[in-house]
């Protein structure tokens, strides 16, 4: 998960990827859980809840795309949410384990959705983080919906792979199915070893016979 924004300014946009235990997917709406809070030192890209998030940097610039003053204390609940600044939402198939609104591959932008409130809460882990509540606000239907998946298939929408990706996916499937079958890789290995017998170097040595050598005076 993660925000793109400035925390004087507001949030851009955010990924769901189930990055955090708290977060909560329902599609139309979802509850995000702040950033922060967490000892990402030597180059980690994920880590168990260790201490407690503030409302500083995104967490704050999530925050004032609520249509309601900024409040770091309790924080707040727009009356006329709608009026918000939008926030342009992301779904990445990491989230899929955690939510069915999530792709099965890659990233899907999934709409504009506005903040209707947000609040310090103590997560599963005991620490305090800041939660916030976003629904969707978006005259395009969604895209897991029957209307939103027959708009895909009428504009002709397809998943764009980087350049690469395609042949790195077999090549990684393939080394997973040798290590889930070691016995199944021993063959194949033993195969491409052995040949055929017209095709082998290998040939069985004839007997030379050899005369007896002396050394003359």
């Amino acid at each position: 998960a993660g925000i793109h924004g400035r925390s004087n300014d507001g949030a851009y946009s955010l990924v769901l990827a189930g990055g955090y235990e708290d977060d909560v997917d329902d599609g139309n709406e979802f509850t995000y859980t702040g950033s922060g809070g967490r000892d990402l030192s030597g180059n980690k890209r994920t880590a168990e809840q260790s201490c407690d998030q503030t409302l500083t940097h995104m967490n704050r610039a999530l925050a004032l795309n609520c249509n309601v003053s900024v409040n770091d204390k309790h924080g707040a609940e727009a009356k006329n949410w709608k009026e918000g600044k939008p926030v342009r939402v992301v779904r990445n198939c990491k989230g899929r384990k955690h939510s069915k609104y999530c792709p099965e591959e890659g990233n899907r932008y999934d709409g504009i959705y506005k903040v209707v409130k947000y609040w310090p809460d103590k997560g599963k882990s005991g620490f305090l983080v800041w939660r916030y509540l976003l629904k969707r606000d978006d005259d395009e239907p969604a895209p897991w919906t029957r209307d939103g998946k027959e708009k895909i298939k009428k504009l002709g929408l397809t998943m764009q792979y980087p350049a690469g990706y395609q042949k790195e996916k077999e090549n990684k499937n393939e080394v997973e199915e040798e290590a889930a079958t070691p016995n199944k890789a021993k063959r194949k290995r033993k195969s491409q070893g052995s040949e055929s017998p017209k095709t082998s170097p290998a040939k069985s040595l004839k007997k030379i016979k050899v005369e007896d050598y002396k050394l003359s005076h």
